[in-house]
Parts: C-alpha cells; sequence; structure tokens
C-alpha cells in the first residue's frame, strides 16, 4: 500500500524552491483532513442546492420547512452554511425535492436531477 502525504506550508520558511518550506504531514493527518474538507464542503454545497432548489421551485425557507417538517431556524442554519447536525431532516428536505441524499449534500444543482425511485 503506498503511503500518503500531504505537504502543507511552513509560516517561518523563507523557500528558495516551490516544495522547500513544506512539512510533511501522516496519513492520519491526511484522512483527518479530507474529513474535515467534506465536511465544510457539504455544508457550503448544501447551501447553494437549497438556494438552486428553493428558487426553481418558487417557494420560501419557512414553506419549505412545513413541507419537509423541519423547523424553519435549521433551514436558516443550513442557508448560512451550518453542517446539518440531523441528517434525517436533510432526507426529508431532499425527498419533498424529489432528489436524492447524496445529491443534496454533494451533488450539482445544475445538473438534470434524478427522483427517487422506489424499490419493491
Amino acid at each position: 500500500m503506498q503511503k500518503r502525504s500531504l505537504l502543507l506550508p511552513s509560516p517561518l520558511a523563507v523557500k528558495k524552491s516551490p516544495l522547500e518550506g513544506f512539512t510533511a504531514l501522516s496519513e492520519g493527518m491526511c484522512a483527518q483532513l479530507e474529513k474535515t474538507h467534506l465536511i465544510i464542503n457539504s455544508a457550503m454545497n448544501l447551501k447553494f442546492q437549497l438556494e438552486y432548489y428553493l428558487e426553481r421551485h418558487g417557494i420560501t425557507p419557512t414553506m419549505l420547512a412545513r413541507l419537509a417538517g423541519v423547523p424553519r431556524q435549521n433551514i436558516s442554519n443550513w442557508l448560512m452554511n451550518q453542517k446539518p447536525k440531523d441528517v434525517e431532516q436533510v432526507k426529508r428536505v431532499a425527498d419533498v425535492f424529489q432528489v436524492t441524499l447524496d445529491h443534496l449534500l454533494f451533488g450539482n444543482a445544475t445538473e438534470s436531477t434524478s427522483t427517487h425511485q422506489e424499490q419493491d
């Protein structure tokens, strides 16, 4: 298995070459940074997805909260880039917009959306 590492700039380094002054991170630290990056990106993406679908469906955050059975404050928090604390609530919002949870959290709102297909 190939070991991964990530280079971060050292704040006190005077660089003479493009890689000089960078500190190598362990694989564990790389995984933690990737997890943090994923959480931040999903919160930001949720904000953009919600804005897109609210406009596309012509509804307000308050109307969405009622339709999804989610507290209005949670919708407001998500629109301010706060990460969701209850994935079940995000799932109910995705159901209102007829998109998957993955699409709402990680997808691109400008792409065509796939609707849920019931499995028998």
